[in-house]
């Protein structure tokens, strides 16, 4: 089942103090509003389990974490 995509969004600040292994998938397209936005596949690493995460880097207020998750019925 396809539970839908996400992405998490950050600061410049916050994914220097991250640090997300960078990889080659890199995109910068404009946002409706006209902003330019840096969309990145980085790699990264939480209780001890390592997988990619699709980052958006922009100057936002508050950080927002997506998760995926897939469940069987």
């Amino acid at each position: 089942m396809d539970a839908g995509a996400s992405y998490i969004v950050l600061d410049p600040e916050t994914i220097r103090e991250l640090k997300p292994t960078p990889t080659q998938y890199e995109v910068e397209p404009t946002l409706a509003d006209k902003r330019r936005a840096r969309l990145f596949v980085g790699e990264a690493e939480a209780d001890g389990r390592r997988g990619p995460v699709f980052i958006a880097e922009l100057e936002t207020p508050t950080p927002l974490l997506g998760v995926f998750s897939l469940w069987k019925h």
